[in-house]
């Protein structure tokens, strides 16, 4: 066909016409395909920078960038959530006609050791460990309506003074609060561990939110001790989820 021929002339126009029009098409499309991927990219940073804040959250860590007050606020209201905890406990012991060990008056350096275990009614329990003589206190239930309850007497198989070296109890007087950056929430009441010590006019508290959930090493000590302290005196007293049954 002729160059001159009309139908070549007209085919010329229209590829002339149409491919600027193609061209710009195509730029659209290349923004658009990069604003998306921008968009997409922005948000999985920001999910994931919020996945990681509410891990922080749930694992009791401080969260970052907090003021000092603000930090100092969170460590007070912690005391007074761990206060009360110990007051639940009292209460508790009360019922089965065992004084406050906070409020105990000095002793004459005798030693006692008391473990608590959850602090909902119906799964509350505790251990109560002197020189030679071990109490336990079962749980109560939600449908308690008063009165006085009998504790446990509790011996080791063999003599005291082998249950306390065995035991590794006595670790427990060393061991530290539970470290901010390690700290677990309770999942449930019962995952709380209060243990509290007293000797002489020495006394100390640590509160533990959930060690079996824990990864630090202090709660894993803990939880190491309590399951031998179970196997020397024949209680099911703390259990891990993950344990046999």
């Amino acid at each position: 066909m002729h160059k001159s021929h009309p139908f070549f002339l007209l085919a010329v126009r229209v590829r002339q016409e149409l491919y600027p029009s193609r061209f710009v098409l195509a730029i659209c499309f290349v923004c658009a395909c990069f604003f998306t991927s921008c968009v997409v990219s922005d948000r999985g940073q920001s999910t994931d920078a919020k996945a990681n804040t509410n891990a922080n959250a749930s694992a009791g860590a401080t969260p970052p960038n907090l003021s000092e007050d603000a930090i100092r606020e969170r460590e007070r209201v912690r005391k007074e959530d761990e206060k009360a905890e110990l007051d639940s406990m009292d209460q508790f012991a009360a019922k089965f006609s065992i004084a406050s060990l906070r409020k105990q008056a000095s002793s004459s350096g005798a030693r006692e050791i008391r473990i608590w275990i959850g602090t909902s009614p119906d799964r509350t329990r505790g251990l109560i460990l002197t020189d030679n003589a071990a109490r336990y206190l079962a749980p109560i239930g939600e449908t308690d309506r008063g009165g006085v309850h009998d504790s446990k007497s509790l011996s080791p198989p063999e003599t005291w003074e082998k249950f306390w070296s065995e035991s590794e109890v006595l670790q427990l007087l060393d061991l530290a609060e539970e470290l901010p950056a390690e700290r677990v929430d309770p999942r449930l009441d019962s995952d709380v561990v209060i243990v509290e010590f007293k000797q002489g006019a020495g006394y100390r508290y640590i509160l533990y939110g959930a060690p079996c959930h824990s990864k630090g090493a202090q709660a894993k000590n803990l939880v190491r001790v309590m399951k031998k302290i179970d196997e020397l005196l024949g209680i099911g007293f703390y259990n891990c989820p993950s344990d046999p049954a």
